[in-house]
């Protein structure tokens, strides 16, 4: 039986080992391909004649209303002041070198770095550092020992329930009374 589970264990490690290397091989093959693309694309940037320069593009005006936040100011204790704090919400544009440059919001900079496969990688793998410290090993084996703890006095809380619900009859009283219980004489 050991034997078996051993060799099923080896079965399927390699088949985890070939999975992982295909993996490896088209991602390599992949990032390959991207870099000639770019390659490409570089020396035909380089090779194509300089195009018109570009005209810088007015922003579009503002608009009339912006978006607003009240915050509450403590003025008296009967009467509350309340001022209204402009917030822009307006992408922050620049023309830089005749190009338009739109500053990206933090949400959108926090969901392109999370959506990274390396960076959720690297988030995990700081995630098990953090459990793997002797601190964190301390507190989680402590909530362990607690948690087996209280579900084992829980089990004894309800078998001794049990035990007081449940009915035993009395045992059957011995059918000789006095004598020998061998049966023989006294």
């Amino acid at each position: 039986m050991p034997d078996d589970v051993l060799l099923v264990c080896a079965a399927a490690l390699a088949v985890v080992a070939l999975v992982a290397s295909a993996a490896a091989l088209v991602a390599a093959r992949r990032l390959r391909r991207a870099t000639e693309e770019l390659r490409a694309a570089t020396e035909q940037a380089r090779t194509a004649p300089a195009a018109a320069p570009v005209q810088p593009v007015a922003a579009p005006p503002a608009p009339e209303r912006r978006d607003a936040a009240v915050v509450a100011l403590p003025a008296d204790d009967e009467v509350v002041d309340a001022e209204i704090v402009e917030t822009d919400l307006e992408p922050d544009v620049h023309v830089v070198d005749g190009r338009v440059v739109v500053r990206p919001s933090d949400q959108q900079v926090v969901a392109a770095t999370l959506g990274r496969p390396l960076v959720r990688l690297s988030v995990v793998g700081a995630g098990l550092a953090h459990a793997l410290r002797p601190e964190s090993r301390d507190r989680i084996s402590g909530l362990v020992r607690r948690d087996f703890r209280r579900r084992r006095r829980a089990r004894a809380r309800a078998a001794r329930r049990a035990a007081r619900t449940t009915h035993v009859p009395p045992a059957d009283p011995p059918t000789w009374i006095g004598g020998n219980p061998g049966g023989g004489a006294p």
